[in-house]
């Protein structure tokens, strides 16, 4: 899922496996991904995720990879390279997301980052 030991070591929250939710809750300060969600639908609702991607890598606020992840009101704020970063994410549902400070700290790749085959649903 990661780049290498170092990305993977640098993320503060990680969902894995099936059916977890991560509510009400700010995620912030990291070199590497704020939250990273793989595995089988889970959930990140009403958080705030800022100021991630301190390493400038492929690394962004909100990452996902899996099947069925529910994003429900989040906001990301001054992330690295991408706020969502989303590879092999089939049936991904993203409602109410706000973007703030979508600067960039280096090579910018823009909001949202997707890798094929599979994108939002």
């Amino acid at each position: 899922m990661h780049d290498g030991a170092t990305h993977l070591l640098s993320v503060v929250v990680s969902l894995r496996h099936a059916l977890n939710i991560l509510s009400n809750c700010t995620v912030a300060h990291s070199w590497g991904d704020g939250v990273t969600v793989v595995g089988l639908s889970n959930t990140v609702v009403d958080c705030t995720i800022h100021d991630t991607g301190w390493a400038c890598t492929d690394a962004t606020a909100l990452h996902t990879g899996g099947f069925g992840h529910r994003l429900r009101r989040n906001t990301l704020h001054s992330c690295g390279r991408s706020a969502l970063v989303h590879r092999k994410t089939g049936g991904l549902e993203i409602v109410g997301l706000w973007l703030r400070h979508g600067k960039a700290k280096r090579g910018q790749r823009g909001i949202f980052l997707c890798s094929w085959p599979y994108g939002p649903s």
